[in-house]
């Protein structure tokens, strides 16, 4: 979501210090800087759609066990919008959104607004992942009808650069391009 919103790049504060010389130059030559971690979750979510990381998973798992409108606070708190403002957003008082919130909080396992947003954009992260996977799977099956062949088998996981998309690594001083 960071990303698309466009970050530069994405650094976890654990192990920010140690990657952050070779993340600046990276994004100043204008590739995406990510630390090994976010693109080990990329990776799993858009390359390997089909294998699920653990954290994604349990992130899934989890966000399905709110109810309805724990769900629609959710995506309020993920986005970043204050209590009082989904109060007003959603015609309740800011003591119910509270409410809500804890409950939330109780059903993730998280203790703030942080970690419960952090399982939002997992959870969320993998369901794009899918409906991707579904629409291209879709687009394939239309090409192919349309041009009057006989279906033949395709990789379902297939890679495709993305243009001005870069992955730095942290031993490299120049970022290859996917």
């Amino acid at each position: 979501m960071l990303l698309r919103h466009g970050a530069g790049g994405i650094l976890l504060r654990d192990d920010s210090v140690e990657h952050l010389p070779w993340a600046v130059r990276a994004a100043a030559a204008g590739s995406i800087a990510l630390a090994p971690a976010a693109a080990h979750l990329l990776v799993d979510q858009y390359v390997r759609p089909g294998r699920l990381s653990e954290e994604v998973a349990t992130a899934r798992n989890r966000t399905a066990a709110l109810s309805p409108r724990e769900s629609e606070i959710l995506r309020l708190l993920a986005e970043g919008t204050s209590n009082p403002d989904m109060a007003e957003a959603m015609g309740i008082s800011s003591h119910t959104v509270k409410d809500h919130i804890r409950a939330i909080y109780t059903k993730l396992r998280v203790d703030n607004r942080v970690q419960a947003a952090r399982i939002a954009w997992q959870a969320q992260a993998a369901q794009a992942a899918e409906r991707g996977q579904a629409q291209e799977h879709a687009r394939s099956e239309n090409s192919t009808q349309r041009q009057g062949k006989a279906h033949r088998p395709h990789c379902e996981h297939s890679v495709r650069p993305v243009p001005g998309t870069h992955l730095a690594s942290p031993n490299s001083t120049a970022s290859p391009s996917l």
